[in-house]
């Protein structure tokens, strides 16, 4: 709850995606993770990178710092810490656009993707991906 009460007051009701373009902003261009402008820094007085003093797991999300990986030299360069980025592949898939007209309204057939991975719980159109031997020249698909 208390996060709640928090976030109402921070966030306009009327215009939230202001203070998510802020937040933005602020790490792209003062809080940047090797060259962080602290100085300049509009909330350096809460920051919890330059207070910090020791870090405690809060939980495991893959950015946040173990104990073990702080390293006090750094400071707040050990913030923010970027994720580490999966190598790109290609596959193709097949994808089923399937629709029919109920009362005058056209419907589509969607299914939800699983609850992990990209672009999860996402709804889409029904698909299937498609092996190697498969594909002879996925240009003629």
């Amino acid at each position: 709850d208390w996060m709640w009460r928090l976030v109402g007051e921070v966030v306009d009701r009327e215009r939230p995606g202001d203070f998510n373009q802020a937040m933005m902003e602020l790490g792209a261009v003062v809080c940047t993770p090797r060259t962080p402008r602290c100085d300049d820094c509009p909330v350096r007085g809460i920051c919890g990178a330059l207070a910090e003093e020791k870090v405690e797991d809060i939980e495991d999300c893959g950015l946040c710092l173990k104990k073990d990986e702080y390293q006090e030299e750094l400071g707040v360069l050990n913030y923010p810490r970027k994720g580490k980025k999966t190598a790109s592949r290609s596959e193709v898939t097949l994808v089923a656009v399937l629709s029919s007209v109920v009362d005058g309204v056209q419907q589509f057939v969607m299914v939800q993707r699983p609850k992990t991975g990209l672009l999860a719980n996402l709804l889409e159109f029904p698909s299937v991906t498609l092996a190697g031997e498969d594909v002879k020249d996925s240009k003629e698909l």
